[in-house]
Formats: C-alpha cells, structure tokens, sequence
C-alpha cells in the first residue's frame, strides 16, 4: 500500500493499475482474511470510543422518579437476599418480558433508548435491553457496566486495527457479584443466566466507562465441557435376532442450545413425539415410543432424549459369529493442510474450536458369554491441535465405548503443520467394531480403561470421561 500512496496535505490518493486480485492466506486465523484495507478514524484511541458511548448508556439507564421499575427492582430485592440470585432474576425479567426487536431510526443504530422507554415499550434492541438491565442492577445496587463485542466472531486482530466503533455489533452487561465477573445478555432466552463465561466465543471487548476504557482480551482455553455430548444406548439383551430398544441422547451446549430451546420449548409434549416419529422412524427406529427434552439451565445444556425400539444390524460372520460397527465411533482421518506456493508458508493455521463426545452402550444378548466378545482398539492421539480419544470396556453384560475430540490449540504453527502433514497416513481411523465369536475367548487391548456406560453417570455434568485426562480424574 506504500509504494502507491500519494499523501497531500489532508487526502490520500492510492492508485491501482490493473491490481493483482489478493487472496487471504488458506487456513489461517480470520484476521488475516482483511487485504488492502485503508482505515481512518476520529477516535485517537479505544479508550476515547469508551469515554464517547458511555455516557449514552448512563443517561439511558438514568429512571425516571415516579419510573415503574423501581418497582420491579423493590420486587427482586424483597424475593432474593443473594446478588446474584438477584440480578438472575433482572436478566430474567429483562429477557422475558421485552421482545426484541432492533431499533435502528434516529440514530438509534448508536444511541439506546432508555430503560423506561425500553420497558413501556415492551420491546427493545441489545442497546434497550442492556440500559433496562443496568437500571435494574443499579437499583439492586449491584456494580456493573456495559460491554460493547461483535457476534459476528468478526474481532480476531481488533487490537491492530484503528479504534472504530462499527467493529461492534453488540452490547451487553458485565458485573461483579460477589468478587466474581459475570456476563449478563438480555437479548438471550430467559434460561440464559449470569455465566462466568459469555456464551459467543469473544476474543476483545470494549468496556464504556466515563474515565475511558481500553479493548480488553478474552483468554481462550480448551473447553472442560463437551458442546455437545451424543448418547448411544443399544439394549440387545433379547438376542442377536429381536429388536433392540434403543435410546439416544444429545446433550448441546452453547448458542446451538439456546437455539433448541427456542424451537422445542413452543412445543408440546405431544407435537414433539409426533415430529421425531415423522423424522425417526424407518431409519434408526421401528417404533419411538417417548421423546423428552428439558434445558438444563445449571449445565447451561438442551438435553433430547428419544426411546423406542429399532432392528440392529448385526454382521453375520459365520459359525454363529457377529459383530457390529457403533455408531459415532470412528474418526476420519485429518485433510492434509497446505497453501499454494505463493502463499506465506509460515503464516499459523486456525482451528475452529470445538469439543465433541460420542458415547455407545451396547447390552449384550443374555445367550452370550462375556469372555466371547471383543472389541478393537482404543486410541489416544494428538493431530493438528485436536485431541482424539477412543475407549473401550466390557463390564456388567455391556461394552461401553467413548469418544472424544477436542480442539487443544486454536493458532497451529507452520513447522506443527509440517509435522503433522507427515503423520497422516499413520492415522488410526477404524471403526468402532465390536465382535461375537462363540469359538474363541476375548482379546481386547484395553484392560484397565474405565469407561461408564450411557446409564451410570450425569452426562450433563461439569467433567464427562469423554477424554483421556478427564477419565484419569
């Protein structure tokens, strides 16, 4: 961009003869998609954006005397002692009892309306939203401010750019209950409450504060709990040739739970049945016979179970012989990661971060033996910043097998990428098979893994064994 810009008093001039078209580097993180980009800016820094929109959100949040909100704030007090039980039941009130709906006239893409409007209304934007919250809280006399982040997961390198306000596209409430920050969006469904952590993955925010606030990091880790957790449980205690009940189980965290609650949450117990029954049947399923669903508000997970009966597909191997490939057992082995030779070869490698865990239980037919089963192996490898675990055990008439991937690195560098472009053909991507041999004894490889069936842990819980360093806690 400096070989042809042309700078004269108060203008820039670049100019480009038949330009090269640029192509953002494959593979890498987001913030190297941006090419040829010319920012500018009135705001000398970020903090300067802070001071600007912060007392936009004071006067909003400012009540009228006779406001009808006090009210409400009297209310919550009066029903909870705790902080946090308190300002649990703002975010609810603000959630479920104002709709959203984006107000974007007279300059209302800026600026909120205010806590009182936003509330007679009944309706408002995450700007109303978040000035109703923090009126609330202010009344509840809990400490907390307003945050401005992007949801489009487009802010990966904001902390290069030029303070621009259009970076963000939206805002929410920070607090501190209790010595312990929380995030607070009145914008998400009502079983949506305080978290430790926001549930869009952010990696800056903008704190609005009167003194200016600067664009502050969001730490990423490996996720501790699975977003998503699938369950597999075959009862095929009947005999090889009968049906099996079978009942499957997912458990889904994050914006893809909060989207499952808003759709099966308008739906009656009734119409639920009937939609998997029109979806279900004839593919897993002879027959459903029930489908439960709940949102979990203290796993913060959209939990589906559906049961009923369905035919195994048993593989007849002969002289009495059987085996069975699991469901979500298998891994497919890693694409080869690599850039054309015009590309920057030493640029990282992104990973879209994730944590997924298969879990099937077969019971085994009451006609067979333990000591004829067997299963193949289990495997614990580490490939391109993704962590993928498979285990086995047979115990108590069933065989029980997990499997876990999670993303251990979100930014691979090159030379990791190099290394591992090598390993592939090494790869373990068999499938989960597990084998009936009434001729021989069993010989697995996985003596000593301790793996739960479907039935005898919380798989909703904070720690799942769906991986090594987990099962080993």
């Amino acid at each position: 961009m400096d070989a042809v810009a042309e700078r004269r008093g108060r203008s820039l001039n670049l100019r480009f003869d038949n330009a090269e078209t640029l192509m953002p580097p494959n593979d890498a993180p987001p913030r190297y998609r941006w090419q040829r980009v010319v920012e500018y800016s009135d705001f000398s820094d970020w903090a300067a954006i802070s001071r600007h929109f912060a007392p936009l959100f004071a006067q909003a949040s400012s009540l009228a005397p006779g406001s009808s909100l006090r009210q409400e704030a009297r209310r919550i007090a009066a029903a909870h002692s705790n902080p946090l039980d308190r300002a649990r039941a703002a975010l609810r009130l603000v959630q479920q009892e104002v709709r959203y709906i984006y107000v974007g006239l007279n300059g209302g893409n800026l600026t909120p309306a205010t806590a009182d409007e936003t509330w007679q209304r009944r309706y408002g934007d995450c700007k109303g939203k978040t000035a109703l919250l923090l009126a609330l809280l202010a009344e509840l006399g809990i400490e907390a401010e307003p945050v401005l982040a992007n949801n489009a997961g487009a802010d990966d390198g904001l902390d290069a750019r030029l303070p621009n306000p259009m970076m963000f596209d939206h805002v929410l409430v920070r607090a501190r209950i209790n010595g312990t920050d929380y995030w607070l969006d009145g914008t998400l469904p009502p079983v949506a409450g305080p978290s430790a952590d926001p549930v869009m993955p952010y990696r800056w925010f903008l704190p609005l504060r009167a003194r200016g606030g600067s664009i502050q990091p969001l730490e990423w880790r490996p996720a501790e709990r699975p977003d998503e957790v699938t369950l597999h449980e075959i009862d095929s205690r009947a005999g090889f040739d009968q049906p099996a009940r079978i009942t499957t189980t997912t458990i889904v965290r994050g914006i893809q739970g909060l989207q499952q609650q808003v759709q099966f949450s308008a739906l009656t117990p009734a119409q639920l049945l009937n939609a998997f029954r029109q979806q279900g049947v004839g593919n897993t399923w002879q027959a459903i016979d029930d489908v439960q669903w709940r949102y979990d508000p203290a796993a913060r997970a959209s939990v589906l179970t559906i049961s009923g009966t369905g035919t195994v597909d048993w593989q007849d191997d002969g002289n009495g012989a059987r085996s069975l490939t699991l469901p979500g057992g298998g891994f497919s082995p890693p694409e080869r990661r690599a850039r054309s030779a015009e590309q920057n070869q030493d640029l990282p490698f992104y990973n879209e971060p994730g944590f997924a865990c298969h879990v099937t239980t077969v019971r085994l037919p009451d006609s067979t033996h333990a000591s004829h089963w067997s299963f193949n192996s289990g495997f614990d490898t580490r490939m391109f910043g993704r962590n993928h675990y498979r285990a086995f055990e047979l115990r108590d008439g069933a065989i029980r097998m997990v499997r876990g991937s999670r993303i251990e690195r979100r930014e691979l560098e090159a030379a990791i990428v190099r290394r591992d472009n090598a390993r592939i053909a090494a790869f373990d991507n068999t499938m989960a098979l597990i084998s009936y041999n009434p001729t021989r004894g069993r010989s697995d490889t996985a003596a000593g893994t301790r793996v739960p069936a479907t039935y005898e842990i919380d798989w909703t819980a904070d720690y799942v064994p769906c991986l090594s360093s987990i099962a080993a806690n």
